[in-house]
């Protein structure tokens, strides 16, 4: 089972070089919460949710960190916030520089989903 992220999430980047964790933003308004916290779908791949990582380690040479982000994978189909699959821990993004951005924390630690 993997829990629903939310809006008090941490996410971490393959290409960071210092691999330190950041917040993630969820846009509000779903009027969905799990544990208190809006929870985030696969429209959560934005510039605005994802910030900076730092210096990327895969560019040539290391410069700061400015995401180009793709799709989600391993989102949740089944489970719909509004008409977006909800995201679960398990949920990745790459990004278009080469790093792969995964969930540190989920946000809750309340609703599991199958």
């Amino acid at each position: 089972m993997a829990r629903l992220i939310c809006s008090s999430s941490t996410i971490v980047c393959t290409g960071s070089q210092t691999g330190v964790p950041i917040g993630f933003s969820v846009e509000r308004g779903s009027g969905v919460r799990a544990g208190g916290a809006e929870v985030a779908t696969i429209r959560n791949n934005k510039p605005i949710n994802v910030g900076s990582f730092g210096v990327c380690k895969l560019s040539s040479p290391p410069r700061p960190c400015v995401p180009v982000l793709s799709d989600f994978k391993d989102a949740v189909p089944k489970l719909l916030v509004g008409d977006s699959p909800a995201l679960t821990e398990a949920s990745t993004l790459r990004c278009k520089q080469g790093g792969v951005i995964s969930f540190r924390h989920p946000g809750q630690s309340y609703i599991e989903v199958n």
